[in-house]
């Protein structure tokens, strides 16, 4: 009974002559087959012609042994089908035989096949893709550094003659004309900063970053020796507390953000009486908050969002001079890193900036 009623087809085979001894119901619905005449079949006669040649084989190594497999079956009305089929051997009804469980896994393999070649078509897409990308990349690059040379080259020049007509004809102008060539000079400098804050803005959002584990004492103190000198003549009072604060990020990623946010303290700083920059921080569950805060001339939370975008300024570039890219740089940075950037103030009340990484 739990052979003609399981509800996986099974059929019975003599060891030697092969020949089908028995069948169950679910074999006959599989195959097509009466039960005569399913009885009336040798074993190869079932498997499709791929497989029909090494089944002699297959069969003479199974003597005494469980044996699992993939094969082609033939249905009566020719159709073919994957099955997948568990035998042992039996004595049935006095001869050598064995039992077959025999399970069909042709939409299985179906959709296998299908997963395989979307995938494969996947693959393909994803690296012509990546193609397209490198080369436009590089298309970029070259462009960028085109722009970066085309541009500064005149600069350079502009820069050059407004320095010699002020060292060689300075006796020939008035108070008015040295301001004008004065007012050139910043020009240019302020053009060259731009140059070269758009093209990092740019190199950020292309750039490949190497996350490691990074010392924040170390990462801050390398950039504050850096901006000592600009430091001393702000006299700026830096307090720095990141012992042992480990965060994972890029390190010329990391160190930029801390640039940018140290070159902003001393900019808005500049009205302050005993200007002052903090560096702090600690853990929450798995990311490191670094702050840094300075007593500048702060802001209104209403524009928090707006400072972080690139060419946004809340102050006259005459009273501080920017590029406006700086903290869209530290934002673009931080977000690359998988960190993220939020900042609390007040006009008047200096400005706290609150940097997530991973640890």
């Amino acid at each position: 009974q739990l052979f003609e009623n399981s509800p996986a087809p099974m059929l019975v085979y003599e060891k030697v002559s092969l020949r089908l001894l028995a069948v169950n119901a679910a074999f006959i619905d599989a195959y097509g087959y009466s039960r005569t005449e399913a009885l009336t079949l040798l074993l190869p006669e079932l498997f499709a012609a791929a497989d029909r040649a090494r089944i002699a084989d297959a069969v003479a190594a199974l003597q005494g042994f469980a044996y699992m497999g993939e094969w082609r079956h033939l249905r009566k009305d020719g159709s073919e089908i994957i099955i997948e089929s568990r035998s042992h051997d039996i004595d049935f009804q006095g001869h050598a035989s064995r039992v077959a469980v025999i399970n069909d896994i042709t939409e299985r393999k179906r959709l296998e096949e299908q997963i395989r070649a979307l995938n494969a078509d996947l693959e393909s897409r994803v690296l012509a893709r990546t193609e397209e990308l490198a080369a436009a990349n590089k298309e970029l690059e070259t462009f960028t550094y085109s722009v970066s040379h085309d541009l500064k080259a005149p600069l350079r020049g502009i820069d050059g003659y407004s320095r010699l007509l002020l060292e060689d004809y300075r006796d020939r102008l008035d108070e008015e004309g040295r301001q004008f060539l004065d007012n050139v000079h910043r020009g240019v400098t302020q053009m060259n900063q731009l140059i070269e804050d758009l093209l990092a803005y740019s190199r950020m959002e292309r750039r490949s970053l190497h996350g490691e584990p990074l010392a924040l004492d170390q990462q801050v103190a390398r950039v504050l020796d850096e901006r000592h000198a600009e430091i001393e003549a702000r006299g700026m009072r830096v307090e720095t507390a990141l012992d042992g604060l480990v965060a994972r990020a890029d390190r010329d990623g990391l160190a930029m953000v801390i640039r940018n946010l140290v070159d902003n303290a001393i900019k808005f700083t500049k009205h302050a009486e005993a200007p002052r920059l903090v560096f702090s921080g600690r853990e929450e569950g798995d990311r490191i908050v670094l702050e840094v805060a300075d007593n500048g001339i702060g802001f209104d939370m209403r524009f928090h969002d707006r400072i972080f975008e690139i060419f946004q300024r809340l102050q006259r570039a005459e009273d501080f001079p920017g590029t406006g890219v700086g903290l869209a740089i530290v934002r673009k940075a931080m977000l690359r890193m998988g960190g993220s950037i939020r900042a609390q103030s007040a006009p008047g009340e200096g400005a706290t900036f609150y940097l997530e990484l991973p640890r």
